[in-house]
């Protein structure tokens, strides 16, 4: 095993801080040399519940201490059978990454990441997040017992920031540029000895891939098409490295396509994917999806050249009000609340089925990023179409003989 640069190739030390590369700035990554891991094992044993860290040991570096764990993973995949008939998509799946132990599918990466620091000598681990990921690095950190520092942009709602807080970390709110703030902390990390579990980390992106052992065990076989919300590109990267490592070892014909999915009012990896170009900057933010708004993804251009060397997909972007309306097709019409950004994935879905370029047959699956109880706040003010009535009213309402479904005019037709 050893850490490689995505993009040079210099060679890093694996026990060392290293994340990003001291040569040309880009994310490391794990590279395994043959024998070294073991995806048939990655695949059996489905339904157990004991940790990522546990249930895909096969294909995970060793920690050299007992894994920091909450029970992540294992998380449910749900065929939407309500919405894909309406679509004319019978084998719609979402992989519900909301039910982690903090809610959200960082859970999986936080694991690893801690682990990582707690085996090698790392007495204070840390983050710098807008809401998901340092609620995990928080809750992680309590479980391991380690000092935790977590740097979140001083906009934060009031709300989010007790999901964070509550864990008890070092809990700091900073006025100023993100992607600045970003690499003062790494910067800061190596200074004082604070493992920062970044979105870029290695460790983190070994954990995420976790996932597409998970959807092929889960599906007895790899997708068609996965749509995934993309801030910092990290994700999908690591799903992408999920799957490269399944068709390596011959256990899935094929990798699936993947759609990255941006907000339009933050799309940089969107933008360069289609000029072809480099990740530059996103100058004006002017989305509410904040969970994936990095204006300057450190994985962006990685991403990038993980979609080229795979071949197929895609990296697009949906409005606001899209992911608004997919995050109320998906809880009123089948039961499931994500979050805003997280319903950035059926948004991207809607919009290649309205394209045709979903057909009946293909196997979609949507992945559900977070829980819509991470921010309930999004829907202060909303009545939902209620009504006053009182107690000598109860006998003369109109009892509902079918399913009222919000918007349901947002269906693709004809497929």
């Amino acid at each position: 095993m050893r850490l490689q640069c995505t993009m040079c190739g210099l060679a890093g030390e694996a026990g060392k801080m290293v994340h990003p590369c001291a040569e040309c700035g880009e994310p490391l990554e794990v590279r395994y040399e043959p024998g070294e891991i073991r995806p048939d094992l990655a695949l059996t044993g489905g339904g157990r519940r004991c940790g990522i860290l546990t249930d895909f040991a096969a294909v995970l570096p060793g920690l050299g201490s007992t894994p920091v764990s909450l029970g992540e993973g294992g998380t449910p995949c749900l065929e939407l059978s309500n919405l894909g008939s309406r679509l004319g998509l019978p084998e719609l799946h979402l992989k519900n990454e909301g039910a982690n132990p903090t809610g959200s599918f960082k859970d999986r990466g936080t694991a690893m990441a801690i682990s990582w620091a707690a085996g090698h000598g790392f007495g204070r681990v840390g983050t710098v997040s807008s809401g998901n990921m340092a609620g995990s690095v928080a809750a992680y950190g309590a479980r391991a017992a380690l000092p935790c520092l977590v740097f979140v942009p001083a906009h934060l709602k009031a709300e989010k920031l007790f999901t964070i807080g509550v864990y008890g970390p070092e809990l700091l709110a900073v006025d100023g540029d993100y992607g600045q703030l970003y690499r003062d902390a790494l910067r800061l990390g190596a200074e004082r000895g604070v493992y920062f579990a970044v979105s870029d980390d290695p460790w983190r992106v070994e954990g995420q891939k976790t996932i597409a052992y998970e959807i092929v065990r889960d599906l007895g076989r790899a997708p068609d098409y996965v749509f995934v919300p993309t801030s910092s590109g990290g994700h999908l990267a690591a799903i992408i490295k999920g799957f490269a490592e399944l068709v390596a070892a011959g256990l899935v014909e094929r990798a699936p396509h993947f759609v990255g999915v941006q907000a339009t009012g933050c799309s940089p990896i969107a933008r360069a994917f289609a000029r072809g170009a480099a990740v530059e900057r996103f100058s004006r933010v002017t989305t509410a999806a904040h969970a994936i708004s990095n204006p300057l993804p450190p994985s962006g251009n990685r991403l990038l050249r993980a979609l080229s060397g795979h071949g197929q997909g895609a990296i697009i972007s949906v409005d606001d009000e899209d992911m608004v309306r997919a995050q109320q097709l998906l809880a009123a019409g089948e039961g499931v609340f994500v979050q805003m950004e997280s319903a950035a994935a059926l948004a991207g879905a809607l919009l290649y089925a309205r394209d045709g370029r979903l057909a009946p047959t293909d196997l979609v699956l949507l992945i559900g990023t977070g829980s819509g109880l991470k921010d309930p706040g999004a829907f202060a003010g909303q009545e939902f179409g209620r009504q006053q009535i009182s107690l000598d009213q109860l006998a003369t309402i109109a009892v509902p003989h079918s399913r009222r479904t919000a918007n349901e005019d947002e269906y693709p037709q004809g497929m």
